[in-house]
């Protein structure tokens, strides 16, 4: 089935590309793992022919095929026959699969299969939940990723089985550069991907002593007992058997969780205490990765690189800290040189935080990103955007006119968004990728990548009208953007030419205004429903009767609300602009009748459009980053309610008591009326002569009682003369200080720095 999309890849060269979806959250209850296509695969029908085949797919739904890609299925007498469609449903024909792959019959591909039904396989997998589902539930509340500005310890544990070992052709030094080293390894990916701002280190175990050679747990057990027995199930998806001890069979899980629990247990001892494993603070180990010997077994999921979790578990620990959160690897994959060997632990390992793998669901980026495939490039800017917070935000362009910009692998500010005047929901990323270096060698080409982000559902689209033939060079080139429905997008990009290290491109952005005058379809959306009338119809007049609007609160990766037009609203006496994003509110400058003005939790930092707004009665302005409030002291007496004061003394820290061990148990926030309803805090651990050791966040911590207690947990106290910072903020990325203070408990001093 072909499925019309739209692409705007402007590079050299083109690459065939369909669509994907990206999130931000772990799923904890999926398998996550890279597709494979046309992998050799070898069948045994039950009368003793031995079928040579191959096998394609990914962790939601894997099929049976021939040399030329026709379906391979099983029937009820567990003979292997090619599949055909009855009432749009494949079901087993009458048609054995021959040695000599040879048969006169109908056969139908993967491609004439309706993607309703594909869509039904995928979701019946044990491995399958809906991503959209997730992302509802992820992007309702604002959260600082915990993984941001931390390093992260990778529990590295090699297994191998009773008769096979890992290839003593490459020493454990060759790991250890794999995992740890300067260029192409795990640690430097991330460290390239996050701008340094998350880092991994990774420790392997068994510990060598003095040995070359790569030191393992061996299992009892023979690699065939975790190789399995492959067959299809009644959905058409391959699935494997395994057998146990006692001769009961089992599926994948079953086999692979205590062989785990056998590894880890027998490591566990040499992970010192006070290695953090739980950055967190969740009671689980944040990173745990299992390699296996020899190669991959595709759609076995002991034996197929991949990222799942032990759901249930409540025993299984390393110094207190549960295993949860796992990979796995095999060694054939970390030994290929088809591509930076560092890939597949990076793509595996992005999962941990929150990356979606990106060729499933209805969308695609292709090599444009490691979480389409694993080669080891860099993610999109939106895939880090999204899923490792590491760009804050992407800059938006607003205006028609010329922009350039440089690598988006060497510095978080170079790319760009621009939403589409005509939606509410999509918008387009703009990013400079080059064809060289240590990662990105394996994109594509070199170029102008530009695709449409969907913010509610968060799908990813590349799009091009014909991906086979269509090609951009650096020339003057225009591209007019479309939307997910193809209609016109009203942006056009043109004149793309390289300059050097830099990308260079003109932007027009359609004039067409929403309801007059509204440049933020979402701004004339709220003052369609105030007046219960439809868009198109709204008059001037019906402008200026408006006396009360509220604006929806935006998403954490949506785009600001623009308030570009809300000058017209002359009568508007109240309006409600919470956690809106908003930064420039020059436009309420002139709205001189609000006597009602509700700006929490948005990203202002200037109120001097504010200052002549003498009618108003109400202004609540917490969860900004504002340090000034003087622009509004000439009528702050007069305001019946307000949340700020025109000082910053509204909260203090104290310790009701130390105890005997000089450690410290409790604190108390204390406040005015005058504070934000949540606050969010940080305790620091940081040695005597101050290197940081750890740290805690407490999100949400409600000040509704004016007098708030907080626990501090065992491993943040200090006995050996190390010291604790408590700091305070008004913001959910824990930004805007509100108190801070270091806590000496050795010396009983308090110190209070803000």
């Amino acid at each position: 089935m072909k499925v019309k999309i739209y692409k705007y890849i402007i590079r050299l060269f083109t690459v065939s590309l369909v669509s994907i979806m990206v999130l931000n959250i772990i799923s904890l209850e999926v398998v996550k793992a890279a597709p494979f296509f046309d992998v050799r695969q070898t069948i045994t029908q039950p009368n003793g022919d031995v079928i040579e085949c191959y096998t394609s797919g990914d962790e939601f739904f894997s099929y049976l095929h021939d040399s030329d890609g026709n379906i391979i299925v099983q029937n009820t007498q567990g003979q292997y026959v090619y599949a055909k469609l009855e009432n749009n449903i494949m079901v087993p024909s009458d048609n054995v699969v021959l040695p000599s792959g040879i048969a006169i019959c109908d056969k139908i591909k993967i491609t004439d299969v309706p993607e309703s039904y594909i869509k039904m396989m995928r979701e019946a997998s044990p491995f399958y939940k809906q991503p959209e589902a997730e992302l509802a539930l992820s992007n309702d509340e604002y959260k600082l990723h915990p993984f941001l500005n931390e390093t992260l310890n990778n529990i590295v544990i090699f297994i191998s089985f009773s008769d096979f070992d890992f290839d003593k052709a490459y020493p454990a030094s060759f790991y250890e550069n794999l995992f740890n080293g300067d260029g192409n390894s795990l640690k430097n990916w991330f460290a390239t991907a996050s701008y340094g701002k998350t880092g991994v280190n990774s420790w392997i175990y068994p510990q060598i002593d003095g040995n070359t050679c790569i030191a393992s747990y061996k299992d009892y057990k023979p690699r065939s007992a975790y190789e399995g027995t492959p067959y299809v199930d009644n959905n058409g998806s391959l699935q494997y058997r395994f057998i146990n001890d006692d001769g009961s069979v089992t599926n994948w899980n079953g086999m692979a969780f205590p062989l785990f629990e056998r590894a880890v247990n027998s490591i566990k001892s040499q992970v010192p205490l006070d290695l953090d494993l739980d950055v967190d603070n969740d009671g689980c180990i944040d990173y745990i990765t299992f390699v296996m010997p020899g190669s991959i077994v595709y759609g076995n999921w002991i034996l197929h690189p991949n990222q799942f979790c032990m759901a249930g578990n409540k025993t299984l620990k390393i110094n207190g800290k549960k295993v949860y959160n796992y990979n796995v690897q095999v060694e054939e994959q970390l030994h290929d040189t088809k591509y930076v060997r560092a890939g597949v632990l990076a793509h595996e390992g992005f999962h941990i935080f929150g990356a979606y793998d990106l060729y499933s669901g209805a969308s695609n980026i292709h090599e444009w990103d490691l979480m389409y495939s694993q080669m080891g490039q860099m993610p999109s800017t939106y895939t880090k955007y999204r899923c490792g917070q590491w760009i804050e935000n992407i800059p938006e362009i607003k205006e028609s006119k010329s922009y350039f910009l440089k690598e988006s692998i060497l510095d978080p500010n170079n790319c760009y968004m621009i939403r589409s005047p005509l939606s509410s929901d999509e918008a387009f990323i703009l990013e400079f990728r080059k064809k060289e270096g240590i990662f990105d060698n394996y994109i594509p080409g070199t170029g102008l990548v530009i695709y449409r982000v969907n913010l509610k559902n968060n799908h990813i689209l590349i799009d091009d009208d014909d991906p086979v033939t269509c090609f951009y060079p650096y020339r003057d080139t225009s591209v007019n953007l479309r939307l997910g429905d193809g209609t016109y997008a009203g942006i056009e990009i043109s004149n793309i030419s390289l300059v050097g290290d830099t990308i260079s491109f003109s932007v027009n952005i359609s004039n067409q205004k929403n309801a007059l005058y509204f440049k933020d379809i979402r701004v004339a959306q709220a003052i369609s429903k105030e007046i219960n009338k439809d868009i198109k119809n709204i008059t001037e007049e019906d402008l200026t009767k408006i006396s009360e609007l509220y604006i929806n609160p935006v998403d954490q990766f949506d785009l600001p609300i623009d308030l570009d037009g809300i000058d017209k609203l002359v009568s508007l006496q109240k309006i409600t602009l919470e956690r809106c994003k908003l930064n420039d509110i020059s436009n309420l400058k002139g709205l001189k009748n609000l006597s009602e003005l509700r700006l929490v939790d948005n990203n202002i930092e200037n109120i001097e459009s504010l200052r002549d707004l003498k009618s108003l009665k109400i202004l609540t302005l917490r969860g900004n980053l504002i340090n000034d409030y003087s622009p509004v002291s000439g009528y702050y007496n007069n305001l019946v309610e307000k949340d700020f004061s025109l000082l910053n003394n509204d909260l203090y820290i104290s310790i009701p008591n130390i105890n005997t061990n000089k450690t410290i148990e409790t604190i108390f926030i204390n406040c005015t009326d005058f504070v934000p309803k949540k606050m969010y805090v940080t305790a620091e651990r940081y040695t005597e002569d101050g290197k940081f050791i750890k740290r805690i966040r407490i999100d949400n911590v409600d000040l509704s009682n004016k007098n708030t207690q907080i626990n501090i947990p065992e491993f943040i106290n200090c006995q050996d003369g190390s010291y604790v910072v408590i700091s305070c903020y008004e913001r959910w990325d824990y930004k805007q200080l509100l108190a801070r203070n270091v806590i000496k408990p050795v010396t009983f001093d308090m110190e209070n720095t803000y």
